[in-house]
């Protein structure tokens, strides 16, 4: 009898010791889709803010052209881990400054990223399957696009023309005066006439 009960209570500590181990792996797993679809969810969000930044900027430096800006928001996702293009909707909106139309200069030109995805480790009862991701990023245009000013748009001061030097001509000599570079002497400002006081211009072979 002793023998049986023994055999008995180690076959229910087999079976109890099985059923905790599979509760900890079960939990262990759940940890585990938890940290990879968090991962996920971060770098697409990274990816995407990177992407309405990096496309707002372009579109400010080019004048607010939106096939420009789609183009830099479509590389930027491209080339993230966990991202692609064709899984985003890109919108890309210029407001013009009241009273203007287009997209002149100092605008504001808005780019919002929505972008859906599955995760990769779905849970096993289907609670977290899918996720969004979404971005915005307003920048004020620094040009007029296609680099023409538009109409109505500040236009820069201009600037005077450049003004060209005078030329100064030395006066002609008299006839029958000998003209020499005058020599400054004790402070006498160079150019002074001859002959005036404070000056002394001396002559080849002249004595002083």
């Amino acid at each position: 009898m002793r023998r049986f009960l023994a055999r008995r209570s180690s076959r229910i500590r087999r079976g109890q010791a099985l059923v905790e181990l599979a509760l900890v792996l079960l939990i262990l797993l759940a940890i585990l889709i938890a940290g990879i679809d968090a991962i996920q969810v971060a770098m697409t969000n990274y990816s995407v803010g990177q992407a309405v930044r990096a496309a707002a900027h372009r579109g400010a430096i080019t004048g607010g052209n939106i096939q420009d800006a789609r183009q830099a928001a479509i590389d930027v996702l491209n080339a993230g881990m966990t991202t692609t293009a064709d899984k985003a909707t890109i919108t890309i909106t210029c407001t013009p400054p009241s009273g203007l139309s287009g997209c002149p200069r100092y605008s504001a030109f808005t780019v919002h990223i929505a972008y859906s995805d599955s995760v990769w480790a779905p849970d096993p009862l289907g609670i977290f399957r899918h996720f969004t991701a979404t971005a915005s990023s307003t920048r004020t245009t620094e040009a007029d696009q296609q680099g023409g000013d538009s109409a109505g748009s500040p236009q820069p001061p201009s600037e005077p023309p450049p003004t060209q030097p005078t030329p100064i001509s030395s006066p002609p000599c008299n006839p029958g005066v000998i003209c020499l570079p005058p020599v400054t002497i004790q402070g006498q400002p160079a150019g002074a006439p001859q002959g005036l006081p404070g000056s002394s211009t001396l002559l080849p072979g002249a004595q002083p």
